[in-house]
């Protein structure tokens, strides 16, 4: 499969070496290697990503740059065309720590921190709009599947013990 079919990584998920690191760093897989791709426009980390493809993917949220450290979580979202990121609208609350699902223009992201939260929102392709919570609010869980079918899975609950296994099935109708 050649570059242009195979999937964008971004670092969207603790760049750096610690708290207050950032990294605007995009690359895409060949299926053999890596290769650097024009970087995002904001530095950050612990953002969620959605969309699958190397010429149409998303990432939302998360600590950035933009932001002082321990200051308010990020809000914005940026859209990848294959060629550049663009800097759209922003998420409703800003969150760290999300997981995601869906594509570049129909995607949910949900949980995240501080604090834990069940909060999700809904991505049209141009806004966000906040639906409803997950039953078991959590930071740092795996998210996949669709805007319309998506599973929750894991993450760090603030209840005890904090590591949960927790599974939660998304299937809302597309807002």
């Amino acid at each position: 499969s050649s570059a242009k079919n195979s999937p964008i990584a971004t670092t969207l998920n603790y760049a750096g070496d610690g708290p207050g690191t950032y990294s605007a760093t995009n690359e895409s897989w060949n299926n053999t290697s890596w290769t650097e791709e024009a970087d995002l426009n904001v530095a950050g980390n612990a953002a969620t990503g959605f969309g699958v493809s190397s010429t149409s993917a998303g990432r939302a949220g998360g600590q950035s740059s933009a932001t002082p450290p321990g200051g308010p979580h990020f809000t914005g979202t940026e859209i990848w065309n294959g060629t550049s990121w663009s800097e759209i609208t922003d998420l409703n609350a800003g969150r760290a720590n999300m997981a995601g699902a869906g594509i570049q223009t129909s995607a949910i992201a949900f949980g995240g921190s501080p604090p834990r939260t069940g909060a999700t929102e809904f991505w049209n392709g141009s806004s966000w709009t906040e639906i409803s919570d997950m039953a078991v609010a959590r930071q740092n869980g795996t998210g996949n599947g669709s805007s319309a079918s998506a599973l929750s899975v894991g993450g760090e609950s603030p209840l005890s013990p904090a590591v949960t296994a927790t599974v939660e099935e998304w299937s809302g109708v597309e807002v």
